[in-house]
């Protein structure tokens, strides 16, 4: 299981452009090794990173990079012989606004300026008393068979559902008899998933668009093994608090972000990036 980051520049004009990903791989890296190194340059050479104020061009330019790096991945699978898969999460910043797309249980959450008197950090003694105290907003939900709505996208397919830890959506055709079966109901690859014409698993990203105001200070992705031991509000607080208002503050809070789940006593691989946007 492997999971990568990526945060590759992209300059388009006079329109800086910051893209941000993690991949989360299952079964083998090379469905994630591969999702993170050609969906930035499919964006890029697409075109739609000049259009990011418009919702229509970016969202269709999003899901399209998704299902060209997912066909790409089940054709590579296929010739050779593999089984893996991995989820996705990505974050597009340009101009006004930042853009997330996604599929599976990796998570977007924005920091931002809290409206009301400050709270008590569920991480407090990571937190200078001079540092603003910012709620945690979460941009995206969690593609899995525990969430309702994805659980009936799968029955409706002809999906089913059974319980080990956790819901699961059980592989479909003759390997369903391995009773092989995924906790996310959106990734790339996982071709025993994806059988036409009704695939159970799916690679179409849900597509959000955030714009930027004076609130906002930074966005945390991270894999799902950050978010099984913190709270959004608690990795918030860490982020917040490795900050120092220096170059290179989001490598120092996506470390301290992976150092809190470790000490929190995650049982999965931990990846997290995050994007600065007070700047």
């Amino acid at each position: 299981m492997v999971e990568v980051a990526l945060l590759p520049a992209v300059a388009l004009g006079e329109a800086p452009v910051s893209i941000v990903g993690v991949f989360d791989g299952h079964n083998g890296s090379q469905a994630a090794t591969y999702a993170a190194t050609h969906l930035p340059l499919l964006l890029r050479d697409d075109g739609a990173l000049a259009c990011v104020e418009d919702e229509g061009v970016m969202s269709d330019a999003l899901e399209r990079a998704f299902l060209t790096v997912d066909a790409a991945i089940l054709a590579e699978s296929a010739a050779q012989g593999r089984r893996d898969g991995a989820t996705a999460l990505v974050a597009v910043r340009s101009g006004g606004c930042v853009w997330t797309a996604h599929c599976g249980d990796s998570r977007c959450v924005a920091g931002v300026v809290s409206a009301g008197p400050p709270g008590i950090p569920e991480y407090s003694h990571q937190l200078l008393p001079d540092r603003q105290t910012l709620r945690a907003r979460a941009l995206t939900r969690d593609h899995t068979a525990s969430n309702a709505s994805e659980a009936a996208r799968v029955r409706a397919a002809g999906g089913t559902l059974h319980f080990a830890g956790c819901w699961r959506v059980v592989a479909q055709g003759e390997r369903a008899g391995m009773r092989a079966a995924l906790a996310v109901t959106r990734a790339f690859g996982d071709a025993a998933f994806k059988l036409q014409p009704s695939p159970h698993v799916l690679a179409s990203p849900e597509v959000t668009r955030t714009q930027l105001t004076p609130d906002l200070r930074f966005l945390i992705l991270a894999t799902d093994g950050l978010w099984d031991v913190l709270t959004d509000q608690a990795a918030v607080d860490v982020a917040q608090g490795a900050r120092e208002g220096l170059p290179g503050d989001e490598v120092k809070m996506a470390e301290a972000l992976v150092q809190a789940a470790l000490l929190r006593g995650s049982m999965d691989n931990v990846t997290a990036a995050v994007m600065l946007l007070d700047w």
